[in-house]
């Protein structure tokens, strides 16, 4: 049995009014039109791509995502989802801050160089006007470089003035710390070379506002000491995982709890989660969704409703990772909150729709096959009748072509074709190998990064009796023509015989439901199908596996020939 550690990609966050993500997976799509519907994931406070994953996801090489600190992760001048407003701990609002003013207004009214002094009401406003000071379309980069010092380095100086004044609210020196939080990130951005002891002075400050008096500043200050805490847990540091895990609670526990609150524990939950332990991200969002009901403050109570959403994502990642390793048991229970998911929407909406052929292809790719078909046959169920036609087509194609991949175990693959010169490809000239079969294009970033490792393992295996044949889908014959003008495979290409049937189009792609590329179909000698995408490290397990339990096999001389001529042969 594989034992998937670590769910082998991450959800990519983005923010919209009903905080959807969608599941991203390494490879290029193609062929069809399957709507690009996105559903409820768990949040972050920001919308930082985070890319996609390798194949094999360790703690220690998820990288610390952008948890959106509640004091300076966001500009405070910027809308949007990085954009925090200050709360008191009673859920009292803070002071609106002055309108915006147009470039002209600010060119007259604002002077860079001239911080106000004793008015936090000017200091405000001067801090915020000076945040939207356009730089200069002229300048040199030099130029930008000191232009941009002076400003956040002004809204340092302004902060400093604001939380100095005996006079000011509690609203208002929150405010100040916000814009001097994203001055300090600005200016160790473009400062790497001060950039260690500007964040070792944004830390110490942090700890300073842990004990300060006003118990909001104190809270501002815990709550972005947790950030860093969560960073550093995201970062790879496993120890801290107890600890995270119990600030969290606390926080979420605390009685003066805002928004701030609930956002921070969000965070949290989604890094547990990426990390593989959505158990504890579950148990995050559901203490959350509890507490948070209770509150006085109408906003925070609202807020919570929307966790049900994320609760029930992480129920399903959970409960998808226990399949992939082979648990039937939480593969039905991943089944049940799939339909719950649709339900939760309606089967009108299309929400869940990218969830769910996510899944199917995760079932696919960890060779649970039953339940890929499972979860084909609720898409089918539940949107192939959908009330708009063209995207009940596109589904209906989507899930065609998902049956053609699986019904490929323990089938004979047929391939045809021709090699790069234009002679027939003689698909029976590789039966006694094994040969891996590789859907591929030259615009497919994926497809190429793939190239290396199935390289290394023909090298590895070729003596022991395995094969490679690329079949190319690129449309375009010159752009397959520039691609070996500049480096050579050392197996066959196989590219199609039927000039209006290239791309995803090819009979060979439509043959095995090839709808996003690269994609790899391992053959045993006997011509029929043993597992299909096995990328990355899996590649070299099948094969060890293969070849460690037998003698080598001989090359047929065809093939042997075809592959020291194929893959440099010049197209005509």
């Amino acid at each position: 049995m594989r034992k998937l550690h670590f769910l082998p990609w991450l959800p990519t966050l983005a923010i919209s009014g009903a905080a959807c993500a969608v599941l991203s997976f390494t490879g290029c799509g193609g062929g069809g039109d399957a709507p690009a519907a996105s559903v409820p994931a768990p949040a972050s406070t920001t919308t930082a791509d985070q890319g996609a994953a390798p194949a094999a996801v360790s703690p220690a090489q998820v990288s610390a995502p952008a948890t959106g600190n509640p004091a300076a992760t966001g500009n405070p001048n910027a809308g949007g989802t990085n954009q925090l407003a200050m709360k008191q701990p009673d859920g009292t609002a803070a002071p609106q801050m002055p309108a915006p003013i147009s470039a002209a207004e600010l060119d007259a009214q604002v002077d860079i160089n001239k911080v106000p002094q004793n008015d936090p009401v000017e200091l405000l406003r001067y801090m915020k006007a000076v945040g939207e000071t356009n730089f200069p379309n002229t300048a040199s980069q030099k130029d930008l470089h000191e232009f941009a010092n002076k400003v956040y380095t002004n809204i340092m100086e302004a902060a400093d003035r604001l939380l100095a004044l005996p006079g000011a609210t509690s609203e208002q020196r929150r405010d100040a710390l916000q814009f001097k939080f994203h001055a300090y990130e600005v200016l160790a951005s473009i400062n790497p070379m001060q950039a260690e002891q500007l964040i070792a002075d944004r830390t110490a400050l942090a700890q300073k506002l842990t004990q300060d008096p006003d118990r909001a500043i104190r809270t501002f200050g815990m709550l972005y000491m947790f950030e860093y805490m969560l960073q550093d847990f995201a970062s790879g540091k496993q120890e801290l995982g107890t600890m995270v895990k119990e600030d969290a609670l606390a926080i979420i526990g605390d009685p003066g709890a805002s928004t701030q609150h609930l956002e921070v524990a969000m965070n949290a939950a989604n890094v547990f989660g990426q990390m593989g332990h959505s158990d504890v991200a579950v148990e995050i969002l559901t203490t959350a969704r509890q507490t948070f009901a209770k509150s006085q403050n109408k906003e925070l109570a609202d807020a919570s409703v929307g966790l049900d959403d994320h609760i029930l994502q992480w129920k399903i990642f959970g409960a998808m990772m226990d399949a992939a390793n082979g648990d039937e048991v939480r593969g039905q229970e991943m089944l049940q909150l799939i339909q719950q998911l649709v339900d939760s929407f309606g089967k009108e909406s299309l929400e869940p729709v990218s969830t769910i052929q996510a899944i199917e292809q995760k079932m696919e790719e960890f060779n649970r096959m039953a339940l890929a078909k499972s979860v084909n046959d609720l898409l089918l169920k539940n949107y192939s009748d959908h009330p708009n036609e063209q995207v009940a087509a596109a589904i209906r194609e989507s899930a065609q072509s998902a049956n053609k991949r699986l019904a490929l175990i323990g089938s004979p693959l047929p391939l045809v074709g021709s090699n790069l010169d234009g002679t027939p490809f003689n698909w029976a000239d590789y039966r006694g190998r094994y040969v891996l079969v590789d859907f591929w294009a030259t615009w497919c970033g994926p497809c190429l990064a793939e190239i290396p490792n199935i390289q290394e393992n023909f090298v590895k295996y070729r003596e022991k009796g395995f094969e490679v044949v690329g079949v190319n889908l690129d449309e375009d014959p010159k752009s397959l023509e520039a691609f070996f003008t500049k480096r050579q495979l050392p197996w066959t290409t196989v590219i199609s015989n039927d000039p209006n049937a290239t791309g995803f189009n090819n009979v060979n792609a439509v043959h095995c439901g090839v709808d996003g590329i690269p994609f790899l179909v391992l053959v045993d000698p006997e011509g029929k199908v043993v597992e299909i995408n096995p990328r990355g490290e899996r590649l070299g397990e099948v094969l060890d596996s293969i070849f460690s339990q037998q003698a080598p096999a001989g090359a047929g001389a065809a093939a042997a020939n075809a592959n020291a001529n194929g893959g440099a042969m010049p197209l005509r």
